[in-house]
């Protein structure tokens, strides 16, 4: 009967040992989900912050792109009106209307928003720079009489404002 007890007691022994072991595993399993759960997070938030600096990257890139090429553009716009202004059409200018409107084409394609108000709309300060005042007998006091150079917006921010010149009312 010793003998029987004592296997008993070394099989409890055992068993104890056992549900010691599994509980330990248990608790490492419970400390691994929970480092994972951490990881898991850490990873969403490195994905999401890269997402947002690669789409603030791609806004900086277009901001300075049309910044570098609008004076360029507006170049190319003032040879096209002093040509059409003396009525010499060659064929140097439709290349350089060809290249402005490339330049456009490329510009909207990247949703780049030309800002180009027409003869008696109304002045927006926040798109428009009133470089000249004039009167106009056909314009309205203190709207745009003519366009300048063309603005840009991207993103719903103003890269450069159009540069306008509005009539002025002299009679007030």
């Amino acid at each position: 009967m010793e003998d029987s007890d004592g296997e008993q007691s070394e099989e409890d022994s055992k068993i104890s040992r056992l549900q010691d072991k599994i509980e330990a595993l248990e608790s490492e399993k419970s400390q691994l989900i929970e480092l994972l759960s951490i990881k898991k997070g850490e990873l969403e938030d490195y994905k999401r912050r890269e997402s947002m600096r690669e789409k603030q990257a791609e806004k900086d890139f277009v901001s300075d792109v049309v910044k570098d090429i609008h004076p360029i553009r507006d170049v190319l716009v003032r040879l096209v009106d002093e040509s059409n202004e003396k009525e010499q059409k060659s064929d140097m200018i439709n290349v350089i209307e060809s290249c402005v409107s490339n330049i456009d084409i490329m510009l909207e394609s990247n949703n780049v928003n030309i800002i180009k108000p027409k003869t008696g709309d109304d002045l927006d300060p926040y798109k428009h720079e009133v470089i000249f005042r004039e009167e106009s007998d056909s314009v309205e006091a203190g709207k745009i009489c003519r366009l300048h150079s063309v603005g840009y917006e991207f993103d719903d921010k103003v890269i450069k404002s159009a540069q306008v010149i509005v009539s002025d009312d002299s009679n007030s």
